[in-house]
């Protein structure tokens, strides 16, 4: 049976209207980063209420997830990525790259904090699910906007052809941990 919130929605939303979406929250591109990426060539939906609940055609990679997650803790603006904080100099300083602040708003930010409501459980806005990620395969993703009140960091972790949600759960909290630890003052 359909998640019944998700057909709902899709429903109302129409093949367009989630192309839309898709579409804003960047999961019809590749991520703009200097590497190769590869974003499979795209057919039209086939069925809205299959893909309002992920069991469509769209396939989305971690770092598109990312993002996206990241637009939520954002405020609805979409971030552009980056690799790295800093790089060395000739003389070997370490010269600071800022980020470049991402200008597309997906939605508004009303709608950001709301959608992160949703998920904003114990104190924490994070969720594990298992997901299809084929015929005969699933993967366990664990999503983490941190810190829950004023997010800075959006983690992704993809434990593939598993459904072990605590195994997903403990690396991506181990992951939260160490990015806390390493942004505290010393």
């Amino acid at each position: 049976s359909l998640p019944r919130p998700y057909a709902d929605l899709a429903d109302r939303l129409g093949g367009s209207g989630l192309d839309d979406i898709f579409m804003r929250f960047g999961f019809l591109t590749p991520p703009e980063l200097p590497l190769n990426t590869e974003t499979p060539e795209l057919e039209p939906l086939a069925d809205p209420l299959q893909a309002g609940i992920g069991q469509d055609n769209l396939t989305v990679s971690p770092m598109q997830v990312a993002l996206a997650l990241a637009a939520l803790g954002n405020d609805g603006r979409l971030p552009t990525p980056q690799l790295v904080t800093a790089v060395q100099d000739e003389n070997g300083v370490m010269q600071p790259e800022l980020a470049a602040l991402g200008s597309e708003n997906v939605v508004t930010s009303r709608t950001a904090r709301d959608i992160r409501e949703l998920f904003n459980m114990d104190g924490t806005a994070s969720f594990a699910v298992s997901a299809l990620s084929g015929p005969d395969s699933r993967n366990s993703w664990y999503l983490l906007l941190t810190p829950a009140d004023e997010p800075r960091y959006a983690i992704v972790v993809v434990v593939e052809d598993s459904e072990d949600l605590e195994l997903v759960r403990d690396i991506g909290k181990g992951l939260e941990t160490a990015v806390i630890r390493q942004d505290q003052p010393n």
